[in-house]
């Protein structure tokens, strides 16, 4: 039923924009903007990439999501410096689909807003597992904000959603012009074979986008 409900909210809904929009260029040509097509065509292989590797048996591993979320940050962060730190207990833990669809939305969430939002010049990312928690904070030296004093978005109340599904917690601590940082924790599903070995993985860098 998941998987359903991402096909269709994310790929449906953008191929049937794509239509309206190749429809309304065929009867205007200056109505619609290819770039806007290009956008949306990436964003659904975007989507159909990330429901694949959600449902693919052979990613369901702690070590793989942490390498997926090594991968994904400078292409989300293009052009900013960035720390990327992850401390992995037993990176052959196993995790449960629900677990995974979780917790990567929410880091991409919050590195696309840091990009979108925060003009910072650097990034600290830093992933801590151990303990039987999964605990991720993203901080930035950019502008910041006043939660109370912006409009709430979607993207906020998906954050606070998904970690809720996870019995978990997002905190956010921001002030406007000194930069923010973003905290979020949730137990590991309780499954066999957690061993307590010691593996970090550290990423520095800056990634630009050509």
């Amino acid at each position: 039923m998941r998987i359903a409900r991402d096909l269709h909210d994310d790929v449906g809904a953008n191929l049937a924009s794509v239509a309206l929009i190749a429809e309304a260029m065929e009867k205007q040509p200056a109505f619609g903007n290819p770039a806007d097509l290009k956008r949306i065509a990436l964003d659904t292989i975007d989507s159909l990439r990330d429901i694949v590797w959600f449902i693919d048996p052979a990613r369901d591993r702690l070590g793989d999501l942490i390498s997926r979320m090594r991968d994904t940050a400078p292409l989300l962060l293009a052009g900013m410096k960035f720390d990327f730190d992850a401390i992995m207990p037993n990176p052959d833990l196993n995790l449960p689909p629900a677990f995974r669809r979780n917790v990567f939305p929410i880091f991409k969430e919050t590195l696309h807003n840091t990009a979108s939002h925060a003009r910072a010049r650097h990034v600290s990312i830093q992933l801590d597992c151990r303990g039987g928690m999964l605990r991720l904070k993203v901080q930035d030296d950019g502008v910041g904000f006043d939660e109370q004093n912006i409009i709430p978005g979607n993207g906020l109340r998906n954050l606070r959603r998904r970690a809720a599904e996870m019995n978990g917690e997002v905190r956010i601590q921001t002030v406007s012009g000194r930069g923010t940082r973003v905290e979020f924790e949730a137990p590991f599903p309780r499954m066999r074979g957690f061993l307590f070995l010691s593996h970090r993985l550290t990423l520095h860098g800056s990634f630009t986008k050509k």
